[in-house]
């Protein structure tokens, strides 16, 4: 018997919404914006690339939170793609009312003076390029200048509500037959746990 779905005049309410999207598995990664002395981290796990042809990325921060003004004020900020073992700095930069200071784990500023998180997997060096308006959020438009990639370091993931390890496939070269089924693994460098 097919399966039907149900469709609903009504938006979903919000424990559904965010239910829903707890269930996409994504990167997790801290925006580092300089403030005066210190350096101000915001947690996020909306990053996504833009284009090639300029660079941009994006990544969405909710519009009431302070450190939205002081992103949009400063012009420049770094991203940081966080390593597996580094979910207590995400823990530090999402909790509501805390301190957001994180220069003392920063390195030594990039070229656009965008501070930089040591150890991550990535870090992108950007200035402000747009922002939109996106609901309760703005999404935040960012131009890379400079990329420092370290693939010996696996990324932190959020899944389900909680932290997850990412596993590497050992490569193969077997592809799977046309119109068969292809396990997760051909396709992908990486699984979650």
């Amino acid at each position: 018997m097919p399966m039907t779905l149900s469709r609903t005049a009504r938006e979903p309410d919000l424990a559904t919404f965010r239910a829903a999207f707890s269930q996409l598995p994504s990167g997790v990664s801290i925006v580092s914006v300089p403030y005066g002395d210190t350096v101000v981290g915001i947690t996020v796990s909306s990053l996504s690339s833009l284009s090639a042809d300029p660079p941009l990325l994006m990544f969405n921060v909710d519009r009431r939170a302070r450190s939205h003004d002081l992103l949009v004020e400063a012009g420049c900020f770094g991203v940081n793609v966080l390593a597996e073992d580094q979910s207590s700095i995400s823990d530090h930069c999402a909790r509501r009312g805390s301190s957001k200071d994180i220069a003392h784990l920063c390195m030594d500023a990039s070229t656009t003076s965008s501070p930089a998180l040591a150890d991550v997997a990535v870090h992108f060096d950007c200035t402000l390029e747009a922002v939109h308006p996106g609901g309760d959020h703005s999404i935040f438009v960012g131009r890379i200048h400079r990329i420092v990639l370290r693939d010996d370091i696996d990324p932190l993931v959020y899944c389900g509500g909680r932290y997850r390890r990412t596993e590497r496939f050992p490569s193969s070269d077997a592809q799977p037959a046309v119109g068969q089924w292809a396990n997760i693994g051909d396709f992908h460098d990486w699984t979650f746990w």
